[in-house]
């Protein structure tokens, strides 16, 4: 959303009239090294800011105020905004990760599945998207 957003306003002229900033809890701007390295030169070449891992931690909508955690100093800090696009951390379940054999640790805790059928790899009765 980010990406198109900026565009849209890049479109009207409007680009440089805004002060878009990203924020992740993760060390990289996507989890795929590969796709990692594009939208890190995208970001640059825009002039999209990126905060690696932070967390957003509070909103004070009255007051339009994000307050974002620095993960590596503890550091919180509070944020004026105008729009705020929030995606929530994207996760597994609990009872995946805790159920032995269920998941893959090295892909995110996610089912580990055939590609091609949606079956478990494991327990033939389990499908997942």
């Amino acid at each position: 959303v980010m990406y198109l957003f900026e565009d849209c306003l890049a479109r009207k002229g409007r680009n440089k009239d805004a002060d878009i900033q990203y924020y992740t809890a993760i060390k990289s701007l996507f989890s795929a090294p590969k796709y990692a390295e594009s939208l890190k030169k995208i970001c640059d070449k825009r002039g999209i800011k990126y905060f690696l891992q932070h967390n957003l931690t509070e909103i004070d909508h009255k007051r339009g105020i994000a307050v974002i955690e620095d993960l590596t100093t503890k550091e919180k800090k509070e944020h004026k905004y105008d729009l705020l696009h929030i995606t929530p951390p994207m996760t597994s379940p609990e009872v995946l990760s805790k159920t032995p054999g269920l998941t893959n640790p090295e892909a995110g805790n996610f089912v580990n599945v055939d590609a091609a059928t949606l079956r478990h790899v494991k327990f033939p009765n389990i499908f997942s998207l």
